[in-house]
């Protein structure tokens, strides 16, 4: 790839992973950037992987920009989801969506976005009513939910992460452990509320009591001791 005077580029980083660099000289052997911590001297060599090919890549033209979809950005890289994934991070939000893929960031303190109104918001994303499905764990839930009750098919979701990824559920809005822990909590939080009551469908306890009548057990499956949760 030829490099010029002017390129902005993701060059890799040990203190912050990547950093976006101007490039102000280019030889056959390096190539000098500008960054917001000063100059940098990459040498080509050191970048060639398994192709044996040389490569750094584009910044491209949305670093000022928050963005909800990061598929929507003209250049996809590591670099590029750390960058606006911090960025979001910095301003409180912690959701941002990859594809289909959403990315919750820890945010290490109480957030307001979780109430009545933010669940009623995310039934109305996912029913038409707003343009996009908008970054939120809600939404993520919503869509399962609305895909269940019209296809009449089971539906799975995959949650991952460092602290306790595996330990699902309780549908309490406590902030006690880790975010990844948060998310099933979430989740049920969310079916809980929009699940038939007792009565409406015929029986004595409605699907939002199973749901919570099912949390011990989920919990004592899922409560694993991690490198980073040792609270378990």
């Amino acid at each position: 790839m030829q490099y010029q005077q002017g390129d902005r580029l993701w060059i890799p980083d040990e203190e912050h992973a990547w950093l976006c660099g101007t490039v102000i000289f280019v030889s056959p052997s390096s190539i000098d950037l500008n960054t917001e911590f000063g100059l940098r001297k990459i040498n080509i060599a050191n970048l060639k992987g398994q192709m044996g090919v040389a490569k750094l890549e584009p910044c491209g033209n949305h670093l000022g920009e928050s963005v909800d979809n990061l598929v929507d950005l003209d250049e996809l890289s590591e670099g590029a989801i750390l960058h606006h994934v911090r960025n979001r991070f910095s301003r409180k939000v912690i959701y941002t969506h990859v594809g289909s893929i959403l990315v919750a960031v820890n945010p290490f303190e109480k957030l307001n976005i979780y109430g009545t109104n933010e669940m009623k918001r995310a039934q109305a994303c996912c029913s038409g009513n707003l343009p996009t499905l908008y970054p939120h764990v809600f939404v993520s839930a919503s869509l399962a939910y609305q895909q269940l009750c019209s296809n009449r098919k089971n539906q799975s979701m995959l949650i991952s992460g460092e602290s306790g990824p595996l330990i699902p559920l309780s549908p309490t809005q406590c902030h006690r452990s880790g975010q990844a822990r948060q998310r099933p909590r979430r989740r049920l939080a969310f079916l809980a509320s929009v699940a038939p009551a007792a009565g409406q469908l015929g029986e004595e306890a409605g699907i939002e009591t199973k749901i919570l009548q099912s949390n011990p057990l989920l919990e004592a499956l899922g409560n694993a001791k991690t490198l980073r949760n040792g609270d378990s």
